[in-house]
């Protein structure tokens, strides 16, 4: 938690909901500029996570490509399959995954978008 609130600056608790939806627009902006064609997502209305489903059957798990070419970014997301209980079908294949914004800057956003969306390209189209 102090890392978290020296990375924010010791923010005012009562504006992190604002801050959050400036975050949640910009992410939303540039997944679409970075790889509009190859996802979907809904626009979140509240929280700090965005699930992004990838077009057509490409996986998100660890053993995936994407999760691979994103690692090598460095990059980190939640495989969908993970958020689902093991009796679900999503729990086996899932081509979802989830992002957090909750502590990140708009500049780490920018970049961290832009290597994803480098990743997802280079799996090739859907």
């Amino acid at each position: 938690m102090a890392r978290a609130l020296q990375t924010l600056g010791q923010p005012d608790v009562r504006k992190l909901p604002g801050r959050w939806i400036q975050v949640s627009e910009r992410l939303v902006e540039l997944l679409a500029e970075q790889a509009g064609r190859e996802i979907s997502f809904d626009v979140p209305e509240g929280g700090f996570y965005l699930w992004v489903q990838l077009r057509g059957e490409r996986g998100t798990s660890p053993e995936s490509d994407l999760f691979r070419r994103a690692m090598e970014k460095k990059i980190l997301y939640v495989p969908g399959a993970y958020c689902y209980s093991a009796d679900r079908p999503e729990s086996r294949f899932c081509s979802s995954l989830r992002l957090s914004y909750g502590m990140i800057s708009i500049e780490q956003l920018v970049e961290g978008v832009r290597r994803l969306g480098r990743a997802i390209q280079s799996i090739g189209p859907a």
